[in-house]
């Protein structure tokens, strides 16, 4: 009897052992038979609570398609390049509770000009208002000039629905009211599973019938972190997204790598590809509030969609304010960028009225070497 006794002590010190060992080795974390959407949000908000401030870098590959396979736009504008060109770009993101920068360094293709141009991209967030900022490289400025924009609170953060992003937002922050869009209301877990990267996943997917939607494919044995996003139009998909992540040991699991591809939602052909690698990350670590904003730099063309203005950025900060007879009259940016505010279409008006004196006076000048001419002639 003792010796049973002790045989059924020693299985239990065991399984209690080996279970303890189990979570200390993998990282595993308690998952119900049957998880519900509020486990799933439940493990999310702990995530987002735990981390408070984030840096991450990352490197970018993105595949951007030919328009001989899409066509162009009505107005002749080359939406897509003559061939399929993969391009390089740099990425880098801060996040500190709910403030977030977003910059971006690389070609771009510009529709318009029917090139790749090298350009600088950048969103800061502040809690309060959204910057954007386009910019070029220097040799570039002579042609294209630099453009930015103000955004209240209210219009959300400009990138908060970037896909460049989804992967880091659905991590860590998935539930805040202005960087997440996730409203777990809308959701249910669907009797199918999903299986990606080898991985069992339950997926979430909206409890409505709406005619746009996204599900989320989830690891619960992961802390449910998203392995995949599928974006849907009238069920038929238009975007998905695939998450890779590395364990950390003091921050479980962290994005690693990402891949969306975007679909011609009538031809179901590839629109754009990119697969991104983190460089390097920082967790928890400190980051000054001034790294949240931004001041436009001087020859901006700057719009405030809080006010309602419209201006260039002088040096020093100085605004030349861009008037609605100036918007009206579509004065140019080289224009306006020479001119005080107000002057922009005088001046084309003054060089208007000049014109026609020019014009006679070479005419005069032409005729007059004429009869020179014709009269040197007759003397002969």
């Amino acid at each position: 009897m003792r010796a049973t006794l002790l045989i059924s002590r020693t299985l239990v010190a065991f399984a209690v052992f080996g279970f303890t060992w189990l979570n200390i080795a993998y990282g595993a974390s308690f998952v119900p038979a049957s998880p519900t959407v509020q486990d799933i949000v439940d493990a999310w908000r702990v995530r987002q609570a735990r981390v408070r401030t984030m840096r991450l870098e990352w490197s970018d590959s993105r595949t951007t398609a030919a328009y001989t396979q899409l066509g162009n736009s009505e107005e002749g504008e080359m939406l897509f390049p003559p061939a399929d060109v993969i391009h390089e770009v740099c990425v880098a993101m801060s996040i500190d509770g709910g403030m977030l920068r977003y910059s971006v360094r690389g070609p771009r293709w510009s529709p318009d000009q029917g090139e790749f141009l090298p350009k600088r991209y950048l969103n800061v967030f502040d809690g309060e208002v959204s910057k954007t900022f386009f910019g070029y490289a220097a040799e570039k400025e002579d042609r294209f000039f630099p453009r930015g924009f103000v955004n209240n609170k209210e219009e959300r953060v400009f990138d908060s629905g970037n896909p460049h992003l989804v992967a880091v937002v659905l991590t860590y922050r998935p539930l805040h009211p202005d960087l997440g869009k996730f409203d777990p209301a809308g959701y249910r877990i669907s009797l199918k599973r999903g299986v990606t990267a080898g991985r069992d996943c339950l997926i979430l997917q909206p409890s409505g019938s709406a005619v746009r939607s996204e599900s989320y494919w989830i690891d619960p044995q992961r802390d449910y972190v998203v392995l995949r996003v599928v974006r849907a139009v009238k069920k038929r998909p238009v975007m998905q997204f695939d998450v890779s992540y590395t364990e950390d040991a003091l921050h479980r699991w962290v994005p690693s790598e990402w891949e969306y591809v975007a679909l011609d939602y009538g031809s179901g052909r590839m629109l754009c590809q990119s697969v991104a690698k983190v460089i390097k990350y920082e967790i928890n670590c400190n980051i000054p509030r001034s790294e949240f904003r931004f001041e436009f730099p001087p020859g901006t063309r700057v719009t405030n969609r809080n006010t309602g203005e419209y201006y260039i950025v002088r040096q020093g900060g100085r605004k030349r304010m861009i008037t609605m007879e100036e918007v009206r009259g579509e004065a140019t940016y080289e224009e306006m960028v020479t001119t005080e505010s107000g002057q922009a279409l005088a001046q084309r008006s003054r060089g208007h009225f000049w014109w026609p004196y020019s014009l006679g006076g070479i005419a005069a000048l032409v005729l007059a070497v004429a009869v020179y001419t014709w009269c040197r002639r007759g003397a002969r």
